[in-house]
């Protein structure tokens, strides 16, 4: 009985963290929509028609000092990498007036970092599968990494569409990968494309 009683609490303690985790993530959502609203005079939230925010996701601290000699696939890194960690990198968002990537605010808070486009092959893909989340693997912008149904996938645009991928199909330098991705030497760097 003692065991079923624990048993019990232990899920409804996890229940409550993750719901816990994943409401600070919508308010992170909202303030930066907010934000765009404010600093953005085209932007309007009310007038979002879809939107789809990623999440940076970085390698667990405490295996950073793993390396491979091989490139590793999705699969094998996926134990090591710290979803428990996220942070809001952008929102994709649709409006009538376009596809917007919201980047936040710039440091010196004078304007708002976004991009506006008429079609965004990202946008296309994600609407078109409806992910549960979207994550920039490694804090990268390239390293973009999808998660649906509880399975998780790396995608790249080939043949100028977007497909799953493997690691090796985005950076197949395993010297490269060991020294600044996997150990996350992360900086935010931000590259437009349609």
């Amino acid at each position: 009985m003692k065991r079923t009683y624990f048993l019990i609490l232990l899920s409804i303690v996890s229940l409550s963290a993750f719901t816990q985790q994943i409401s600070e993530q919508e308010k992170g959502v909202n303030k930066m929509m907010e934000q765009a609203e404010s600093y953005i005079p085209d932007f309007h939230r009310k007038s979002v028609t879809a939107s789809y925010p990623i999440f940076n996701v970085l390698t667990k601290k405490e295996y950073r000092k793993i390396t491979f000699s091989q490139m590793p696939t999705y699969n094998q890194i996926d134990k090591y990498i710290d979803f428990d960690h996220l942070e809001l990198d952008c929102i994709l968002a649709k409006t009538p007036e376009g596809i917007w990537d919201l980047s936040g605010v710039y440091d010196n808070y004078d304007s708002f970092y976004y991009y506006k486009s008429a079609n965004n092959k990202l946008f296309d893909y994600l609407d078109s599968i409806k992910p549960d989340r979207v994550y920039h693997l490694f804090g990268q912008y390239y390293f973009v990494l999808i998660e649906k149904n509880g399975h998780r996938y790396l995608i790249k645009e080939i043949n100028k569409q977007y497909q799953p991928c493997e690691i090796v199909d985005i950076d197949p330098e395993i010297a490269y990968f060991n020294t600044w991705y996997f150990p996350n030497k992360y900086k935010k760097l931000r590259v437009y494309t349609n």
